[in-house]
Protein backbone atom coordinates (compact mmCIF):
# COMPACT_ATOMS: atom_id res chain seq x y z
CA UNK A 1 0.00 0.00 0.00
CA UNK A 2 0.83 3.36 -0.91
CA UNK A 3 -0.66 7.17 -1.08
CA UNK A 4 -0.85 8.93 -4.11
CA UNK A 5 -0.33 12.98 -4.43
CA UNK A 6 -3.69 12.80 -4.07
CA UNK A 7 -3.96 11.32 -0.63
CA UNK A 8 -5.73 8.18 -1.92
CA UNK A 9 -4.88 4.70 -0.23
CA UNK A 10 -3.49 2.66 -3.82
CA UNK A 11 -4.33 -1.21 -3.39
CA UNK A 12 -2.22 -3.39 -4.88
CA UNK A 13 -4.52 -6.61 -4.27
CA UNK A 14 -5.51 -7.29 -8.22
CA UNK A 15 -1.91 -8.87 -7.86
CA UNK A 16 -3.33 -11.73 -6.04
CA UNK A 17 -6.10 -12.24 -8.02
CA UNK A 18 -4.30 -12.55 -11.39
CA UNK A 19 -1.30 -13.84 -10.39
CA UNK A 20 -2.28 -17.52 -10.81
CA UNK A 21 -2.82 -16.68 -14.61
CA UNK A 22 -0.66 -14.45 -15.58
CA UNK A 23 2.87 -13.94 -14.43
CA UNK A 24 3.34 -10.66 -13.00
CA UNK A 25 6.26 -9.73 -11.00
CA UNK A 26 4.95 -7.13 -7.81
CA UNK A 27 6.04 -3.72 -9.38
CA UNK A 28 4.42 -0.49 -7.78
CA UNK A 29 3.71 0.90 -11.41
CA UNK A 30 1.71 -1.58 -12.49
CA UNK A 31 -0.40 -1.89 -9.22
CA UNK A 32 -0.67 1.78 -9.96
CA UNK A 33 -1.81 0.92 -13.84
CA UNK A 34 -4.40 -2.14 -11.96
CA UNK A 35 -6.46 0.42 -10.19
CA UNK A 36 -7.14 2.44 -12.44
CA UNK A 37 -8.20 -0.57 -15.02
CA UNK A 38 -9.82 -2.32 -13.13
CA UNK A 39 -11.55 0.81 -10.93
CA UNK A 40 -15.32 -0.08 -11.74
CA UNK A 41 -15.12 -3.63 -10.21
CA UNK A 42 -14.07 -5.86 -7.16
CA UNK A 43 -13.24 -9.26 -7.11
CA UNK A 44 -15.96 -11.83 -7.03
CA UNK A 45 -14.92 -15.54 -7.79
CA UNK A 46 -13.12 -18.10 -10.12
CA UNK A 47 -15.18 -20.18 -11.83
CA UNK A 48 -14.04 -22.87 -13.87
CA UNK A 49 -10.68 -21.66 -14.98
CA UNK A 50 -12.74 -17.91 -15.15
CA UNK A 51 -11.86 -14.71 -13.28
CA UNK A 52 -15.44 -13.42 -12.16
CA UNK A 53 -15.58 -9.65 -11.10
CA UNK A 54 -18.25 -7.35 -10.06
CA UNK A 55 -19.09 -4.54 -11.91
CA UNK A 56 -19.94 -1.76 -9.31
CA UNK A 57 -21.15 0.71 -12.41
CA UNK A 58 -24.14 -1.47 -13.22
CA UNK A 59 -24.67 -3.81 -10.74
CA UNK A 60 -23.84 -7.14 -12.80
CA UNK A 61 -20.81 -9.79 -13.03
CA UNK A 62 -18.22 -9.74 -16.14
CA UNK A 63 -15.53 -12.21 -16.79
CA UNK A 64 -12.00 -10.67 -17.00
CA UNK A 65 -10.76 -12.04 -20.29
CA UNK A 66 -7.30 -13.60 -20.25
CA UNK A 67 -5.56 -13.32 -23.81
CA UNK A 68 -1.94 -14.31 -23.12
CA UNK A 69 -0.03 -11.74 -21.58
CA UNK A 70 -3.13 -9.37 -21.83
CA UNK A 71 -6.59 -8.65 -19.64
CA UNK A 72 -8.90 -7.27 -21.44
CA UNK A 73 -12.75 -6.19 -20.05
CA UNK A 74 -15.43 -4.91 -21.57
CA UNK A 75 -18.87 -2.90 -19.99
CA UNK A 76 -21.56 -0.85 -20.37
CA UNK A 77 -23.84 1.65 -18.32
CA UNK A 78 -26.41 4.42 -18.18
CA UNK A 79 -26.19 7.30 -16.43
CA UNK A 80 -27.90 10.73 -16.59
CA UNK A 81 -28.99 10.37 -19.96
CA UNK A 82 -26.16 8.77 -21.03
CA UNK A 83 -24.94 5.07 -22.12
CA UNK A 84 -21.20 4.29 -21.49
CA UNK A 85 -19.70 1.46 -23.30
CA UNK A 86 -16.01 0.67 -21.88
CA UNK A 87 -13.04 -0.84 -23.72
CA UNK A 88 -9.84 -1.88 -21.82
CA UNK A 89 -7.30 -3.93 -22.57
CA UNK A 90 -3.91 -4.21 -20.72
CA UNK A 91 -0.84 -6.31 -22.16
CA UNK A 92 2.25 -7.22 -19.92
CA UNK A 93 4.91 -9.04 -20.37
CA UNK A 94 8.37 -9.72 -19.29
CA UNK A 95 11.65 -9.67 -21.31
CA UNK A 96 15.35 -10.45 -20.68
CA UNK A 97 17.97 -8.09 -22.16
CA UNK A 98 21.98 -9.22 -22.17
CA UNK A 99 24.00 -6.32 -22.88
CA UNK A 100 27.62 -7.20 -23.21
CA UNK A 101 29.55 -4.69 -21.30
CA UNK A 102 33.48 -6.38 -22.16
CA UNK A 103 34.44 -9.61 -23.16
CA UNK A 104 33.96 -11.06 -19.14
CA UNK A 105 30.15 -10.02 -18.08
CA UNK A 106 26.82 -8.81 -19.18
CA UNK A 107 24.61 -6.79 -17.62
CA UNK A 108 21.18 -8.25 -17.22
CA UNK A 109 17.91 -6.83 -17.52
CA UNK A 110 14.97 -7.82 -16.25
CA UNK A 111 12.24 -5.93 -17.48
CA UNK A 112 8.79 -5.23 -17.17
CA UNK A 113 6.76 -3.50 -19.90
CA UNK A 114 3.10 -2.73 -20.29
CA UNK A 115 0.72 -0.43 -22.34
CA UNK A 116 -2.33 -0.13 -21.31
CA UNK A 117 -5.62 1.37 -23.66
CA UNK A 118 -8.87 2.56 -22.19
CA UNK A 119 -11.69 3.71 -24.53
CA UNK A 120 -15.07 5.00 -22.95
CA UNK A 121 -17.72 5.97 -25.57
CA UNK A 122 -20.38 8.17 -24.12
CA UNK A 123 -23.82 8.05 -26.28
CA UNK A 124 -26.13 11.02 -25.02
CA UNK A 125 -30.17 9.96 -25.08
CA UNK A 126 -30.54 13.57 -25.95
CA UNK A 127 -28.53 14.86 -28.74
CA UNK A 128 -26.52 13.26 -31.74
CA UNK A 129 -23.82 13.48 -31.24
CA UNK A 130 -20.97 10.89 -29.72
CA UNK A 131 -18.10 11.29 -27.41
CA UNK A 132 -14.83 8.99 -26.84
CA UNK A 133 -12.28 9.98 -24.70
CA UNK A 134 -9.62 7.55 -24.95
CA UNK A 135 -6.03 7.09 -22.15
CA UNK A 136 -3.25 5.20 -23.27
CA UNK A 137 -0.51 4.47 -21.01
CA UNK A 138 3.28 2.52 -21.51
CA UNK A 139 5.64 2.02 -19.03
CA UNK A 140 9.06 0.54 -19.43
CA UNK A 141 11.29 0.07 -16.12
CA UNK A 142 14.06 -2.43 -14.49
CA UNK A 143 13.10 -4.96 -12.30
CA UNK A 144 16.65 -6.25 -10.93
CA UNK A 145 18.91 -2.85 -11.44
CA UNK A 146 21.30 -3.70 -8.53
CA UNK A 147 22.74 -6.72 -9.74
CA UNK A 148 24.77 -8.06 -12.81
CA UNK A 149 25.54 -11.14 -14.40
CA UNK A 150 28.90 -12.35 -15.46
CA UNK A 151 29.27 -14.77 -18.68
CA UNK A 152 29.36 -17.87 -16.04
CA UNK A 153 25.93 -16.94 -15.01
CA UNK A 154 27.08 -16.05 -11.31
CA UNK A 155 25.50 -12.95 -10.06
CA UNK A 156 27.01 -10.00 -8.11
CA UNK A 157 26.47 -6.77 -6.47
CA UNK A 158 26.85 -4.19 -9.25
CA UNK A 159 27.49 -0.51 -7.30
CA UNK A 160 27.33 0.81 -11.26
CA UNK A 161 24.53 0.01 -12.92
CA UNK A 162 21.91 2.75 -13.36
CA UNK A 163 18.42 2.21 -13.27
CA UNK A 164 15.94 3.49 -15.85
CA UNK A 165 12.29 3.62 -15.95
CA UNK A 166 10.47 5.69 -18.65
CA UNK A 167 6.35 6.21 -18.06
CA UNK A 168 4.22 8.17 -20.66
CA UNK A 169 0.30 8.60 -20.42
CA UNK A 170 -1.86 10.24 -23.14
CA UNK A 171 -5.70 11.12 -23.37
CA UNK A 172 -7.20 12.41 -26.26
CA UNK A 173 -11.16 13.05 -26.98
CA UNK A 174 -13.23 13.00 -29.86
CA UNK A 175 -16.45 14.60 -30.70
CA UNK A 176 -18.13 13.26 -33.48
CA UNK A 177 -21.18 11.23 -34.95
CA UNK A 178 -22.65 7.40 -35.94
CA UNK A 179 -22.05 7.98 -39.54
CA UNK A 180 -18.18 8.57 -39.25
CA UNK A 181 -16.22 6.09 -38.97
CA UNK A 182 -14.29 6.56 -35.04
CA UNK A 183 -11.41 4.51 -35.81
CA UNK A 184 -10.10 6.29 -38.66
CA UNK A 185 -10.69 10.30 -36.67
CA UNK A 186 -8.16 12.30 -35.75
CA UNK A 187 -9.58 13.25 -32.11
CA UNK A 188 -9.90 16.97 -31.31
CA UNK A 189 -7.60 16.69 -28.26
CA UNK A 190 -4.22 14.72 -27.80
CA UNK A 191 -2.23 15.48 -24.52
CA UNK A 192 0.14 13.62 -22.38
CA UNK A 193 3.31 13.67 -20.56
CA UNK A 194 6.28 11.46 -20.42
CA UNK A 195 7.98 10.89 -16.82
CA UNK A 196 11.93 9.82 -16.57
CA UNK A 197 13.65 8.51 -13.55
CA UNK A 198 17.15 7.62 -13.38
CA UNK A 199 20.20 7.87 -11.35
CA UNK A 200 20.15 11.43 -11.74
CA UNK A 201 16.40 11.92 -10.51
CA UNK A 202 12.71 12.06 -11.80
CA UNK A 203 11.82 14.22 -14.62
CA UNK A 204 8.84 15.04 -16.30
CA UNK A 205 7.00 16.63 -19.37
CA UNK A 206 4.26 18.21 -21.34
CA UNK A 207 3.38 16.85 -24.41
CA UNK A 208 0.54 17.77 -26.97
CA UNK A 209 0.02 16.75 -30.18
CA UNK A 210 -0.89 20.20 -33.13
CA UNK A 211 -2.13 18.72 -36.49
CA UNK A 212 -0.08 15.82 -36.37
CA UNK A 213 3.06 17.20 -34.86
CA UNK A 214 4.28 16.06 -31.43
CA UNK A 215 5.21 19.50 -29.25
CA UNK A 216 6.29 18.67 -26.24
CA UNK A 217 7.73 21.20 -22.98
CA UNK A 218 10.63 21.46 -21.55
CA UNK A 219 11.30 18.53 -18.84
CA UNK A 220 10.94 19.80 -14.60
CA UNK A 221 12.40 18.12 -12.08
CA UNK A 222 10.09 16.44 -9.68
CA UNK A 223 9.54 14.60 -6.58
CA UNK A 224 11.16 10.48 -6.66
CA UNK A 225 8.97 9.60 -3.84
CA UNK A 226 5.48 8.42 -6.69
CA UNK A 227 5.28 5.82 -8.92
CA UNK A 228 6.53 7.20 -12.71
CA UNK A 229 3.26 6.05 -13.68
CA UNK A 230 1.44 7.73 -11.25
CA UNK A 231 3.40 11.05 -11.81
CA UNK A 232 3.14 11.07 -15.66
CA UNK A 233 -0.70 10.51 -15.37
CA UNK A 234 -1.64 12.99 -13.04
CA UNK A 235 0.30 15.58 -14.94
CA UNK A 236 -1.35 14.42 -18.41
CA UNK A 237 -5.35 14.25 -16.29
CA UNK A 238 -4.50 17.88 -15.28
CA UNK A 239 -3.42 19.10 -19.12
CA UNK A 240 -6.54 16.76 -20.25
CA UNK A 241 -8.94 18.99 -17.82
CA UNK A 242 -8.02 22.15 -19.13
CA UNK A 243 -8.12 21.56 -22.26
CA UNK A 244 -11.41 20.14 -22.33
CA UNK A 245 -12.84 23.64 -21.36
CA UNK A 246 -11.84 25.36 -24.63
CA UNK A 247 -14.43 22.85 -26.24
CA UNK A 248 -17.74 23.54 -26.47
CA UNK A 249 -20.03 20.46 -27.19
CA UNK A 250 -23.53 22.63 -27.61
CA UNK A 251 -22.44 24.72 -30.87
CA UNK A 252 -19.47 21.89 -31.90
CA UNK A 253 -19.77 20.99 -35.54
CA UNK A 254 -18.04 17.90 -36.10
CA UNK A 255 -15.39 18.25 -39.78
CA UNK A 256 -14.21 15.01 -41.37
CA UNK A 257 -10.76 14.30 -40.18
CA UNK A 258 -9.24 11.45 -40.91
CA UNK A 259 -5.92 10.18 -39.47
CA UNK A 260 -3.51 8.84 -41.14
Amino acid sequence: LYKTKRGELMKSNWFSVLNESINMPFNENLAYELDIFLKDFVYQRKEEGKIILRCLKNGKDHELKLIGNSIVIKYDYEKNKSKYFIYGKLDIYNRNNNILVNDEELINSNSVCYKSNIKIKNVSFDSSLVEVIGRKAFYFGNIDHEYKRRLDGIFVKDKTSNYYSNSSTYYDKLITTDDLNKNFSTPDIIVGSECIRNENGTTYRKNKVIQGIMCSGDYILDDDSYPVSLLSDDVALKYFDNELKGIDKSNYVKKRKIGF
